[in-house]
Parts: structure tokens; sequence; C-alpha cells
């Protein structure tokens, strides 16, 4: 390989890992919003848990699952209206 084609080769590495790197920061917040919404729902299980309220922790998973559901619904609208 000519020096140059290893350029051209590096050149277009960087360019791929740019465009990555901007795809992964764009959907950070939505993924740290899951992760917030899945450790709220772990705190009410345990708080269900512990105050004896068995019968209620299938709500709690379904009521933080629909709200992310949501949420998600909502944020990708955007994006999509965005492009």
């Amino acid at each position: 390989m000519s020096e140059v084609e290893v350029r051209d080769q590096i050149q277009i590495i960087k360019d791929m890992l740019e465009k990555t790197k901007k795809a992964t920061a764009d959907s950070g917040a939505f993924f740290l919003t899951w992760g917030f919404l899945i450790m709220l729902a772990i705190i009410g299980n345990y708080a269900l848990a512990f105050a004896e309220k068995y019968s209620l922790i299938w709500i709690n998973w379904v009521a933080f699952t629909a709200i992310g559901v949501v949420y998600s619904a909502v944020y990708w609208g955007r994006k999509e209206k965005e492009r």
C-alpha cells in the first residue's frame, strides 16, 4: 500500500468514527431516561415488597413501562420531525 492509500483509509476510519460518535451522543439522553425509569421501577418494587404490597408490584412495572413507551414515542416522533 502506498502512503496516500493509507492516509485515505485512515481518513475514512476517522469519518466513520465521527459519524458514530454523533449518532450515539444524540441517543444518549434517550438511554439515560430509560435507565432512570428502570431505576425508579426497581426502587418502587423494593418499596412495595418492603410494605408487603406484593399484589401491586405488577402495577409498578406496568406504570413505569407505560411512561417509558410514551416518552419513546414522543422522543422518536420529534426526531423524525427534525429530519
